[in-house]
């Protein structure tokens, strides 16, 4: 039977890199070891974010050109459109601008990954490390397939569909800075799928091999540095990422709750037979940030599981009465090692990413919707007659 090829981090993460390279932002390459910008790539990102951003500009000027005039004057929906032109373009301005230092942070996470890996490897874990490395490469290629084919294009036939007046230039100011926010999530998830796999394998070891290994003591100890550094490591992943998980967070919060007001609306109010379009835009729109907030927030959740469980696993061996005292000395050590280690993942330290903060978003927006939706019955039909007469909302 032929053996499967050896990944490393980089192979795993290789799609996301070419997936950079194709959009026209990785204006850099390695050369003798060395971070150096390429120059026809440098100029192709320059022209890109130029060209994205006078689009944008032109798009929000004109604003009563490519939407209707009377449909325009309601708030929510104009506010929602702006915000997430405006948004889109300054969290894509903020990804690329310190691009070169976070990248070489990246390098540096990654080269750290593979020699956690090798010394993982003098436990046995070789083939499980290889076999994650697999798994974790094909789910990176179907998030980027999800998200750029099927969540991004799929919106844009829909608003092609409902939107007569919906044009190529708009087609390409809402999609690109998206797909590009949406590929560095990917490198994110991507790093957080590989860590926890990490963490898997010493959990593993204190629950299967470690408790009946003849170098209890040393082993334990090894064990625990290594997760002291994949602790470390997540930490500068997060860093890394602090400010575009911030700003996306606060972007998707409130495209969430103004897509989710323009659809409820039309529901409570029974609009939806003149203000179709609007329904099936704005629910499309709140599933497709439900989903991102979902994963992003199950993905930091499982990755601080399975690094905060090990001093329970730890503390959970069983060792024989005959053993020495040593041994049991230096599993209580590595255990408040561990205890005073604890991995969460934040967004510039302002607030844990996990479901907490999910069911936090969800109290925000129905709590608005409910104070919103009280101040407008009282002049429901004027806004049903007036106001939301234009079925072109969007």
């Amino acid at each position: 039977m032929k053996k499967s090829k050896i990944l490393t981090v980089d192979d795993v993460l290789a799609p996301v890199t070419f997936a950079r390279t194709v959009l026209g932002m990785a204006p850099y390459h390695i050369q003798n070891g060395r971070l150096t910008y390429h120059k026809i790539r440098s100029l192709i990102c320059l022209v890109t974010i130029i060209t994205i951003t006078t689009i944008t500009a032109y798009f929000l000027l004109n604003l009563e050109v490519f939407l209707n005039t009377q449909a325009t004057i309601v708030g929510t929906i104009k506010a929602v459109i702006i915000i997430r032109r405006i948004g889109s373009v300054v969290a894509l301005l903020v990804t690329i601008g310190p691009s070169r230092s976070n990248f070489i942070k990246i390098l540096k996470i990654r080269h750290d990954l593979n020699q956690i890996d090798e010394r993982l490897s003098k436990f046995g874990c070789k083939e499980e490390i290889n076999q994650s490395n697999y798994i974790h490469r094909k789910k990176i290629i179907f998030l980027l397939l999800l998200s750029s084919m099927v969540l991004v294009l799929g919106e844009v036939v829909i608003m092609k569909i409902f939107i007569s007046s919906f044009e190529t230039i708009q087609a390409l100011v809402f999609t690109y800075p998206v797909v590009v926010m949406k590929t560095i999530n990917t490198s994110f998830h991507g790093t957080t799928l590989i860590l926890q796999a990490r963490f898997n394998c010493i959990n593993t070891l204190f629950s299967t091999s470690i408790p009946l290994d003849k170098n209890f003591s040393k082993n334990v100890q090894h064990l625990t540095l290594i997760h002291r550094d994949l602790v470390q490591t997540s930490r500068r992943l997060n860093r890394v990422f602090n400010l575009q998980l911030l700003l996306w967070i606060f972007l998707n919060s409130v495209l969430l709750i103004g897509d989710l007001h323009a659809a409820t609306y039309v529901v409570v109010f029974r609009l939806s037979g003149k203000l179709y379009r609007v329904l099936v835009i704005s629910v499309k729109n709140c599933l497709t940030y439900s989903f991102d907030f979902y994963y992003l927030c199950k993905r930091c959740k499982e990755l601080c599981y399975e690094a905060n469980r090990t001093r329970i696993l730890l503390l959970g061996v069983r060792l024989p009465v005959n053993n020495k005292e040593d041994e049991r000395d230096t599993v209580i050590t590595s255990a408040l090692n561990l205890l005073n280690n604890k991995l969460e993942i934040t967004a510039c330290r302002l607030f844990r990413v996990d479901y907490t903060l999910l069911f936090s978003i969800c109290g925000v927006a129905f709590s608005y919707l409910f104070i919103v939706l009280q101040l407008e019955v009282g002049d429901v039909k004027r806004s049903a007659d007036g106001s939301f007469s234009n079925t072109s909302v969007y």
